[in-house]
């Protein structure tokens, strides 16, 4: 199981579930892309820059609680 299944079960327990997806395979979002145009956002490419996760972090706790 790819990390997006594992998304997507957690996702059908649970559809407040915060996620971000860390990857090196920039093609794979482009593919995934198609079907969720913002996935980007909850994107971290490898390598990983501290800034970056600060980044992704802090919009996924922001999104949350403009729930």
């Amino acid at each position: 199981m790819n990390g997006m299944i594992l998304y997507q079960k957690l996702k059908n327990i649970d559809p407040d579930l915060l996620f971000c997806v860390v990857t090196a395979n920039r093609e794979y979002i482009k593919h995934l892309k198609k079907n969720n145009p913002n996935i980007e956002k909850f994107v971290i490419y490898k390598p990983i820059h501290l800034s970056e996760l600060r980044d992704k972090v802090h919009f996924l706790l922001l999104a949350n609680t403009n729930h």
